[in-house]
C-alpha cells in the first residue's frame, strides 16, 4: 500500500515585503537644512566654523617584532609597571628619542 501525501501550495507573503520595501524611501526623510533668515547669523556660523578644530591627523602604526633576552623583558614590564605605564608606549617613546631625536 502506497501512501500519498498532498503537500499544500505554499502561501505567498512576498506581495507585503514587497509593499514594505518599496514604501521605505517615503519613510526615509531628507535632512533638514535649517534657513538663516538674519545675514549676521551666517558670518557668525562661518566664523564659528572656521574656528572648529581640525582632527588630528591619523597616525598609520606597523608591526615590530623583535627577539630579546627574558631577563630584560621581565626588567622592561616591572619597570613601565612601577611608572604605570603599558610597555608599548614606553618603547616607542625610547624608539622616538633615539631615532627621532638627540639620540643619533
Amino acid at each position: 500500500m502506497a501512501k500519498k501525501i498532498l503537500i499544500a501550495k505554499r502561501q505567498e507573503k512576498i506581495s507585503t515585503a514587497d509593499a514594505w520595501v518599496g514604501n521605505r524611501a517615503a519613510v526615509i526623510a531628507k535632512p533638514v537644512v535649517p534657513q538663516i533668515q538674519d545675514p549676521d547669523e551666517k558670518v557668525s556660523k562661518i566664523a564659528i566654523e572656521a574656528e572648529a578644530p581640525k582632527p588630528e591627523e591619523k597616525i598609520i602604526k606597523r608591526r615590530l617584532t623583535i627577539d630579546i633576552p627574558d631577563a630584560l623583558h621581565k626588567k622592561i614590564k616591572s619597570t613601565c609597571a612601577q611608572r604605570g605605564v603599558t610597555m608599548v608606549e614606553e618603547i616607542e617613546k625610547i624608539l622616538n628619542n633615539y631615532f627621532i631625536g638627540e639620540g643619533l
